[in-house]
């Protein structure tokens, strides 16, 4: 274990796992085959996105993985993404290559049932780990 590792290297293919921050400004022209964009709730437009996707391009086979929450920023990102999957689910844009995995409960009363909070948020499934029972404790003390 490295404090300050910025670069993990599989000693056998040597492909590299680097970690990024979301500066838009600094990260123009990388060549990564995968991007993975955490917290995209708090993306208020497609800046950081647009600026780690151009690099996509430039190797085979890239991938994107979008993660978040509903968070609190409307109109950003991250609502945007959810109309783009909707219209995939929706059968309107059948060729979009996006593969939207959309965890949430069925039916509005089922916030009051903290057993259906696993539908929401996947982590609460049994058998929890010791981080999941404690975000659980979490979530349930603010509802």
């Amino acid at each position: 274990f490295y404090l300050t590792k910025l670069v993990i290297t599989d000693q056998e293919t040597k492909s590299r796992f680097r970690f990024r921050t979301s500066n838009a400004g600094t990260k123009d022209g990388g060549r990564e085959g995968c991007v993975i964009y955490d917290e995209v709730h708090r993306y208020e437009d497609s800046e950081t996105v647009d600026v780690f996707s151009s690099g996509l391009g430039k190797v085979k086979w890239p991938r994107e993985f979008f993660i978040g929450t509903d968070g609190y920023v409307r109109e950003g990102f991250l609502d945007k993404m959810k109309e783009r999957s909707m219209s995939l689910l929706n059968g309107d844009t059948p060729d979009d290559r996006i593969f939207p995995f959309i965890c949430k409960l069925d039916d509005p009363l089922e916030v009051d049932n903290p057993t259906m909070w696993e539908k929401a948020n996947p982590m609460f499934s049994e058998p929890m780990s010791e981080y999941a029972r404690g975000l659980f404790r979490k979530v349930k003390n603010q509802y």
